[in-house]
């Protein structure tokens, strides 16, 4: 008598191995890049207007406060990208483990109980015997 198990992994699955919709955050890219924008077109604006007259303070002043907000806009992407990454790698690595936890219970099932017992308990599955 053959036994046969669902071997597919599903879509989605937690930390705890139970299935659960995908979480989507609301996205703040593009609201952080025209906040980013309004800032720096305000201040560029208010310097060049106060310092009209001597352009090399205002080239000073505009790098000074352009720099530091560019780098944190940069730095948000570059946290945002990276959390994306980590999430996306833990939730495949965790798809994995179930598919190859299947398999090995599928391939367990065909083997004779005598064999399929050692190789269950060096996987860490709890296994009865007779």
């Amino acid at each position: 008598m053959a036994v046969t198990t669902d071997t597919s992994a599903p879509d989605t699955v937690a930390a705890g191995g139970s299935d659960v919709p995908p979480v989507r955050e609301p996205e703040y890219a593009l609201w952080a890049i025209l906040a980013g924008l309004a800032v720096l077109v305000v201040l560029d604006a208010l310097v060049l207007l106060y310092f009209h007259h001597d352009a090399d303070t205002a080239v000073a002043i505009i790098g000074a406060v352009d720099g530091p907000i560019a780098v944190l806009v940069s730095a948000y992407f570059g946290m945002k990208t990276g959390t994306a990454a980590g999430t996306a790698s833990r939730v495949d690595a965790e798809q994995a483990r179930v598919a190859a936890n299947q398999q090995t219970l599928a391939m367990a099932a065909q083997m004779p109980p005598e064999a399929a017992r050692p190789v269950l308990r060096k996987l860490g599955i709890p296994v009865v015997d007779n």
